[in-house]
């Protein structure tokens, strides 16, 4: 795992280190608490807490919570909660309890979209998405969203500029 920026983190051990500038951690290196301002890369990363304000690009990520406000380019994402504020990425495989994507600060509207490939979910909330397919039990699919296939369990609501081209309640 790279740091470019200022980050923090905290060890299995409950150690605290920081990171000013560039920095380096291993991939196998136990993790409870990770905190960066700038970009975060990495291969695999396994965190009880993970905050990015900046970029976080990487293959496999596992977490309890995944905060990013920025750019996200990650294939793989296991998580209890996901919380973004972004107005563009990819996303590949994701499994979580909870999902809420927004846009940002920016006007939705003239935003490119977080593009997604599939989420499996309890609940989901969306705001300028693009995405293959959900499946979940509520879905909150809001402003600037195009969804290919949504499975759901309970409840959907979806807003009137978004657009679901197949709607299975399961």
């Amino acid at each position: 795992m790279k740091i470019k920026g200022s980050g923090t983190y905290k060890d299995s051990n409950g150690r605290s280190h920081s990171v000013i500038g560039v920095g380096e951690v291993a991939d196998d290196e136990k993790l409870r608490k990770l905190e960066v301002a700038g970009n975060l890369t990495f291969d695999k990363i396994s965190c009880d807490k993970i905050s990015v304000a900046g970029k976080c690009e990487g293959d496999s990520v596992s977490a309890q919570i995944l905060k990013v406000s920025g750019l996200c380019e990650i294939d793989f994402v296991t998580a209890d909660e996901i919380l973004i504020a972004s107005r563009s990425g990819f996303l590949g495989n994701v499994k979580c309890r909870k999902i809420k994507i927004d846009g940002g600060f920016a006007p939705v509207k003239f935003c490119s979209r977080v593009r997604i490939k599939n989420i499996e979910a309890e609940v989901v909330a969306l705001e300028n998405c693009e995405v293959d397919v959900i499946r979940c039990k509520d879905a909150i699919i809001d402003s600037n969203c195009t969804i290919k296939k949504l499975f759901f369990a309970s409840k959907c609501e979806v807003a009137a500029d978004s657009t679901v081209e197949e709607m299975i309640h399961t």
